[in-house]
């Protein structure tokens, strides 16, 4: 008798559990695809362009939860006169997810291909 009832509760905890990890992962991956669409890169523009003097647009991007990775295309950072300062066709950034838990975005590596600087 007592057995079962123990059997039973592992087997709830069991399915409890499965089903937890897997509404994270759909949850991750649906992340993942809503942040390489048009509006979420206009979104991101948008927030950052507000934050900043200057600024900031892209034509594309994708992210890579699992591996920490953001890759823009066509970049391009422009100055208050709206006189572009730099350009490139990809920026490739790779973050440390461990940090992004603690609320640290630290840069553990980055790439410009084919970059362009304009300094007056």
């Amino acid at each position: 008798m007592r057995r079962t009832i123990v059997q039973k509760v592992f087997k709830i905890f069991a399915i409890l559990t499965g089903a937890l990890i897997t509404l994270l992962l759909i949850a991750i991956i649906g992340i993942q695809l809503f942040l390489g669409t048009g509006p979420a890169g206009r979104l991101i523009q948008e927030r950052i362009n507000a934050a900043i003097p200057g600024h900031i647009s892209w034509e594309d991007q994708s992210l890579s939860v699992f591996r920490g990775r953001l890759v823009i295309e066509k970049a391009r950072v422009q100055g208050l006169e709206k006189e572009t300062i730099i350009e490139a066709d990809r920026l490739s950034i790779d973050i440390g997810l461990a940090e992004l838990l603690n609320r640290e975005l630290v840069i553990q590596s980055a790439r410009l291909d084919r970059p362009d600087v304009f300094l007056e």
